[in-house]
């Protein structure tokens, strides 16, 4: 067990009352004896005199900056840095593949033809001024998709005179 802090007797002891007339004491010590000159130390010949001089020197001087050290070791952040985006070029790589383009071939037809109907609003006078007469030539139709009674009896039915004949 320690004992450090159960101490029962310091080992000093005043006589009583010292306290009590030291200042007593000291005053008439002083008053007998003077106080001494010499003290035992001495100041350089001129010291006192360019004391200000050295002071404003030293303050307004250059200062001396020690050997300033990072927070971070450079290598250290460099390599943090690679390993972030190392890890994010693989989940972005991962993330890319997830979304192949067998996930755009299985949307239905009908939902883009819903779209197509619903939401954007082209007009065929819209797209036959987009279309040039060398894209028109190119379109090339399936035989199995398209007769050509079909579309003839097609465009008399729906689309009036007027509008197939092109002035000049």
């Amino acid at each position: 067990m320690n004992n450090e802090h159960n101490i029962p007797d310091h080992g000093f002891k005043a006589p009583k009352g010292y306290f009590g007339s030291l200042d007593d004491r000291l005053m008439e010590t002083i008053a007998s004896e003077g106080i001494p000159k010499n003290t035992g130390f001495s100041a350089p010949n001129g010291y006192f005199e360019s004391l200000d001089e050295r002071i404003m020197d030293s303050v307004l001087g250059e200062e001396e900056t020690g050997k300033v050290r990072p927070l971070f070791d450079r290598r250290f952040v460099v390599a943090v840095a690679g390993i972030a985006a190392s890890l994010l070029l693989f989940f972005s790589m991962l993330q890319q593949n997830s979304i192949s383009s067998e996930g755009v071939q299985n949307i239905e037809t009908n939902m883009l033809t819903q779209y197509i109907e619903e939401d954007v609003d082209i007009d065929l006078y819209d797209v036959v001024a987009m279309l040039e007469t060398e894209d028109v030539t190119e379109i090339t139709f399936e035989n199995s998709l398209f007769k050509k009674a079909a579309v003839e009896e097609y465009l008399l039915d729906n689309v009036e005179e007027t509008t197939l004949i092109q002035e000049k």
